[in-house]
């Protein structure tokens, strides 16, 4: 059974590599590299392993006044086994100044009772219109996320980056190594605590922390915090038969806040008991 999935998600750019994040770990310090949750599939492929063959919709828009940026994705996820998820995707970056298109796939594998993996690929077409610097990359990840006891899970990714330039002189590393590690509890379903830290070479090393209050089964509050650009991170989501309304800010204060609406159809798609 192949679900079709509608994405729209935030994109954050650092160089060349772009990030793409789900409207909860936006507001939750970016840390979805620990958090099971298909959504986060973009930072841990392993989080598509947690969830059975029922899909969901999603629909998010990025507003960023100044540079006038979004992003859109699109991708179908299937079930291929009992114990493997695959996600097909094509997403797209857009400013005044910067392109990203980015077909990909993505698999998670159920290899053990409480233990998952993930890999993803990806082909990047990067370019700054009128600045002959188009380049065309491939990015390959790998993740993973355990469910150590409870609902405590933890999870790590890598992501490998590399790109040609068509400008001949073009400095950069034609290569970007990112790597993130964290760790997520949930108390009953209604508190979910998370923090990771991030590596990207050659550059910086970032953290962030999360925290989640879930009421009545139906409102999530959010809140988060990280280092990179020192940015403070506010979400709320509304979870009511099978559909989930998410709105999240991220203020950075080096630089102009960053605003996602979601919206998601939940068609009995619960995460697999382990």
């Amino acid at each position: 059974k192949t679900v079709l999935i509608l994405l729209s998600s935030l994109c954050s750019i650092s160089s060349a590599f772009a990030q793409f994040y789900s409207a909860q770990s936006l507001s939750m310090g970016t840390t979805g590299v620990c958090i099971p949750d298909a959504f986060s599939y973009t930072e841990n492929p392993a989080a598509l392993g947690l969830h059975s063959q029922y899909g969901s919709g999603v629909r998010q828009q990025l507003f960023h006044p100044q540079k006038a940026a979004y992003t859109s994705e699109v991708f179908a996820l299937r079930q291929m086994s009992s114990f493997s998820t695959l996600a097909v995707s094509f997403s797209y970056f857009g400013d005044r100044e910067f392109r990203d298109l980015r077909p990909s796939v993505h698999a998670g594998f159920k290899i053990a009772n409480k233990a998952n993996l993930g890999a993803g690929l990806s082909y990047l077409h990067l370019a700054a219109p009128g600045n002959n610097n188009e380049r065309h990359g491939v990015q390959a990840s790998l993740g993973s996320l355990v469910n150590i006891y409870a609902g405590l899970y933890t999870g790590a990714s890598v992501k490998y980056l590399y790109y040609t330039s068509a400008n001949p002189n073009d400095v950069e590393i034609p290569f970007r190594l990112l790597s993130s590690a964290g760790i997520s509890y949930s108390h009953k379903g209604k508190f979910t605590g998370s923090a990771a830290i991030h590596y990207e070479y050659p550059q910086k090393i970032a953290f962030g922390v999360g925290t989640e209050f879930t009421f009545q089964k139906l409102w999530q509050l959010r809140c988060g915090f990280g280092n990179n650009d020192w940015h403070f991170d506010f979400g709320a989501a509304y979870v009511k038969k099978g559909v989930r309304t998410e709105l999240s800010c991220k203020y950075n204060l080096m630089s102009q806040p960053q605003v996602m609406a979601a919206i998601s159809y939940l068609w009995n798609a619960k995460p697999k008991v382990q």
